[in-house]
């Protein structure tokens, strides 16, 4: 009787470990831990363990997109509500084009100098705004479809949203931030640095 309740015993302990360590495995893998993990990062004042969590290239690359697409005309006309020339045209489409060609090479140059800003950023966040941040991650909606996640992040004061996108490594499982919504993007720069 003894050595079936020790068997039992043994078999409900194993069980739970392999529940356990599943569960953990599957939590490893999904965009919220990243998340929670960048905000670690963030309260422990520790920035490459945090950028390990960004793909500040890709992120600049779709920016730039998504600015130059911006720039394109709205309803195929110009600002006073008439066609745009073929010369027009011509500029504008060049200008898109030696944009895309040029600003990726300037991030290049001046990656450090980005990397430096949204550190002290990051670093000048007070201890309560730290821990907002948890809470923020908490409360986050994330779409996720395959190796893609779609993060909205809504600030409970303003009401304002900041979409971006997630990217899984397929061998790793990890997750990094690999592109943010303009718009939304413009709006936050504007209420933190342009107050």
């Amino acid at each position: 009787m003894r050595q079936k309740a020790i068997t039992l015993i043994s078999l409900v302990v194993v069980v739970s470990g392999v529940i356990i360590l599943g569960y953990l495995w599957f939590w490893q893998g999904t965009p919220r831990h990243a998340l929670y993990q960048m905000v670690r990062a963030v309260q422990n004042r520790d920035m490459n363990k945090f950028f390990d969590y960004i793909d500040l290239q890709a992120i600049f690359n779709n920016i730039v997109k998504d600015a130059s697409d911006d720039l394109d005309f709205p309803n195929n006309s110009q600002k006073d509500g008439s066609p745009p020339d073929e010369f027009t045209r011509w500029s504008h489409k060049l200008g898109k084009k030696f944009a895309r060609y040029l600003i990726p090479k300037l991030f290049s140059t001046f990656e450090s100098q980005i990397k430096g800003q949204i550190e002290q950023y990051l670093l000048n966040l007070s201890t309560s705004e730290t821990v907002g941040l948890t809470a923020l991650v908490a409360q986050a909606r994330i779409q996720q479809q395959d190796q893609q996640a779609e993060v909205t992040i809504i600030d409970p004061q303003t009401n304002q949203q900041l979409r971006f996108q997630m990217q899984r490594h397929p061998e790793t499982r990890e997750w990094r931030v690999v592109g943010v919504n303009y718009h939304d993007l413009k709006g936050f720069l504007k209420k933190e640095f342009m107050q």
